[in-house]
């Protein structure tokens, strides 16, 4: 992203990761790139603040990420508005499959479903500000209850993938 300034710096990132360890009393590992936005040196800030990886806002994959510091994602629990061509392709195009995608409590049981059957990673995430505002917590349960208890599932932690990967 050239050009691409950012607000943040190396000491606020590392500062950050201090505070929440304290205030949680374990070690965060990951790190979240605010409002997705992030360069190659924002990358290189958060490595050198000691986390082992990194996740973006992309959504709509299902891959073992090839960049730690740039894991994707598959959907956010929230409006699907950003994510219109994911979305028709991922529904090859079919009206009203597209239409029905913009429902994220939809699209993240399609999603599930298609990484069950093709193998995969599936995340799921979300604020819980949006869904509290939006009054979604319904459907973020009726998701977690549909993904939930899947024989052949393995539930894990950005961390753990991470792990994995740098092996």
């Amino acid at each position: 992203m050239i050009g691409l300034m950012l607000d943040y710096s190396g000491k606020e990132i590392f500062s950050g990761k201090k505070y929440l360890e304290n205030l949680i009393n374990q070690p965060v590992v990951s790190f979240s790139y605010p409002k997705g936005k992030y360069n190659q040196l924002i990358k290189k800030m958060v490595e050198k603040s000691g986390f082992i990886g990194a996740r973006t806002i992309k959504q709509y994959q299902f891959s073992f990420p090839e960049d730690q510091w740039a894991m994707a994602t598959t959907i956010h629990a929230g409006k699907q508005y950003r994510n219109i061509f994911q979305a028709g392709k991922f529904s090859k195009w079919h009206l009203s499959s597209w239409w029905k995608l913009h429902d994220w409590e939809f699209a993240a049981k399609e999603l599930f479903d298609q990484v069950y059957k093709s193998g995969g990673i599936y995340h799921l995430w979300g604020h819980s500000w949006i869904i509290n505002q939006l009054h979604e917590w319904g459907k973020l349960a009726r998701v977690l209850n549909y993904i939930s208890d899947r024989s052949g599932v393995y539930y894990v932690e950005n961390k753990q993938i991470l792990e994995r990967r740098r092996r």
